[in-house]
């Protein structure tokens, strides 16, 4: 059927269904259990008149309230022991019609299987409608559960399985319903990079201005206040009059990086220790981040002048950012680490991270050995060495037995002979 047709149908459907269709009893794998005829479904035209037995048509009924029809379907599948998936696609319209099906549905499905096929479903509506997927856990107490559940997919953790609904008005106002039973480090965890939408962006600030999280502001809090400032600052201006007092240095931080950062155009010029001073660990960290992915990165130098304490998180993951696009900056930045007068701590951890990044991206076995000999940290500079050196005899060999030639004689290079050996042809 062409898609204008099915388009006419779906304008039908919509102004003539008066209520649902009865539900049908599924049953477990390979398990039999009688069904409703389907005069019993519904006496109402819409639900008896026949469609086509095409998938588009049935789903695009189900979506528009005439849910008899894809009911069946799904009763077909279970008796076929069809796959969570196959089965999601048919029950996924019917809930968006009719969340609070699910609570009666799901008694009949084999209890093992309950949670899995559930958090299938979710994944299928977060896909068609976001703001379905948001309104069926909010309906139904055990597709919330499912939601705060880990089924057999782990790469689907508990709220992952809502997949790409942080932008739906819904999100913050169900996660922080003490009713729904998530809890504020799943609900944190969830907003982790931030939502565009205005109403999370308010109940993120509000849940925070109300105590919820003690301390430091997590980021999505963070990311609330600059989305709101970038996109919304009258609406945030009306918020701020509602901070508690013991707040207001947090934000203060939080608005010195709205300031520094640009929403538009090419950075022109560098911020100086001075204004970088104002942020916290957090903030300067992700500022860092930001500058190095619009293509100009900070100076070591710079940060150099900043408190220990602020620049801290801030040198842990430095080198990690310039690779593989600013190798030039990451070259200055390791012939000026010696002058700079840098604590301990803090070189090591810089050249730790150059070491990972000049290994991992350039493959160059003697740049990041001499990088490893500058490290103040001899026990783990010999650390580093072994694993290089390891991954040099396992994946080239002949240029690992090279080197090892030069090394002096100990354990470190009879066991390095031993695996280059290991590992010739």
């Amino acid at each position: 059927m062409a898609i204008d047709a099915r388009t006419l149908l779906l304008s039908w459907l919509l102004p003539g269904i008066a209520g649902l269709g009865a539900g049908v009893v599924l049953m477990a794998p390979k398990e039999k259990a009688a069904m409703p005829k389907s005069s019993e479904v519904s006496a109402d035209r819409s639900e008896t008149a026949k469609l086509p037995d095409d998938p588009t048509v049935i789903q695009l009924a189900a979506l528009a309230g005439r849910t008899g029809e894809a009911r069946k379907k799904i009763e077909a599948l279970f008796a076929e022991n069809a796959p969570d998936e196959a089965i999601a696609e048919w029950l996924a319209p019917v809930l968006i019609a009719d969340p609070a099906w699910l609570e009666s549905f799901i008694l009949t499905v084999h209890e093992p299987r309950r949670i899995d096929l559930v958090r299938a479903t979710i994944w299928k509506i977060s896909e068609i409608s976001p703001d379905a997927a948001w309104e069926l856990v909010r309906s139904s107490p055990f597709a919330a559960m499912a939601a705060r559940t880990t089924g057999s997919d782990v790469e689907r953790e508990g709220l992952d399985v809502l997949n790409g609904c942080h932008d739906s008005p819904l999100a913050a106002e169900v996660l922080f319903d003490p009713a729904n039973g998530f809890s504020t480090e799943e609900a944190t965890k969830f907003f982790r990079f931030g939502s565009q939408n205005t109403a999370n962006n308010k109940r993120l600030l509000k849940e925070w201005f109300a105590g919820r999280w003690e301390g430091e502001a997590p980021e999505c809090v963070r990311a609330a206040w600059l989305n709101l400032r970038w996109l919304e600052e009258s609406t945030l201006r009306e918020l701020e009059k509602e901070m508690p007092e013991a707040l207001e240095t947090q934000a203060e931080r939080f608005e010195s990086l709205g300031k520094l950062t640009a929403t538009a155009g090419m950075i022109t010029e560098d911020p100086s220790a001075e204004e970088l001073g104002i942020l916290g660990p957090e903030e300067l960290a992700q500022f860092a981040e930001s500058r190095t992915e619009a293509g100009r990165p900070l100076p070591l130098e710079t940060l150099a002048e900043l408190p220990p304490e602020l620049r801290g998180q801030t040198f842990d993951t430095y080198f990690s950012y310039l690779y593989p696009y600013h190798q030039d900056v990451a070259q200055h930045a390791l012939d000026v680490l010696d002058q700079l007068g840098l604590k301990r701590s803090e070189r090591q951890a810089l050249l730790e991270g150059a070491v990972a990044q000049e290994w991992s991206f350039t493959g160059d076995h003697e740049k990041a050995l001499e990088i490893i000999a500058r490290m103040p940290d001899r026990e783990a500079a010999e650390e580093r060495k072994g694993e290089v050196l390891e991954d040099l005899v396992k994946f080239d060999p002949q240029t690992g037995l090279e080197f090892i030639k030069t090394m002096p004689s100990g354990e470190l290079k009879e066991r390095m002979e031993k695996l280059a050996a290991e590992g010739m042809p």
